[in-house]
């Protein structure tokens, strides 16, 4: 699982929703932070081989999922139906982890 961390205020209106969702999930002049997130994900899968290795991971059938850990609920990841993994730090369980 590739995760990314971020502590986002939570947008308590229109506006901030609209700028969350900008910053979060539209590129702009740069990047928006899921498409860097992907692009380190794309990395990791294509050099898994050398990731596993990096770190003494075993052998076996290995997958590169994301996810993205935030303080608050991501609004705009629902109201916009981005359908991106999104879990709340005081969420994070094995169960949730699995879920993704």
């Amino acid at each position: 699982m590739v995760g990314e961390v971020k502590d986002f205020s939570v947008a308590k209106n229109p506006y901030e929703m609209d700028q969350e969702y900008k910053r979060i999930f539209v590129d702009g002049e740069k990047p928006c932070y899921m498409t860097k997130h992907k692009r380190r994900a794309t990395w990791i899968k294509d050099h898994l081989e050398d990731v596993k290795a990096h770190f003494n991971l075993p052998e076996g059938k290995w997958s590169v999922k994301t996810v993205m850990f935030v303080s608050e609920e991501i609004v705009s990841n629902l109201f916009y139906h981005q359908g991106e993994h999104i879990i709340i730090y005081s969420n994070i369980t094995k169960k949730t982890a699995v879920s993704v």
